[in-house]
């Protein structure tokens, strides 16, 4: 179940939870996460970091757009 303290810090700010599948039998990584024989295959691990990157980027192009869109709302209220 995909909660712990997550959902309380979701009512507080926009979120998103995502799963990153590491899940290799044949590295023999097939273990679900609780369980002692758990091992990660970290060749999935250039993929996460990839992913968290964009999503940042993305985030930072966003507030970019909205920053300029402000201000030209601004901009044209005081030509008027």
């Amino acid at each position: 179940m995909a909660g712990e303290d997550f959902s309380f810090f979701s009512q507080q700010v926009s979120s998103a939870f995502v799963f990153l599948g590491g899940r290799n039998e044949s590295a023999g990584t097939g273990a679900s996460l609780h369980n002692p024989g758990f091992t990660l295959d970290e060749s999935i691990l250039p993929l996460g970091a990839a992913y968290h990157v964009e999503l940042a980027k993305g985030y930072f192009r966003l507030a970019q757009s909205v920053k300029y869109a402000e201000q030209l709302r601004e901009a044209r209220t005081e030509e008027l």
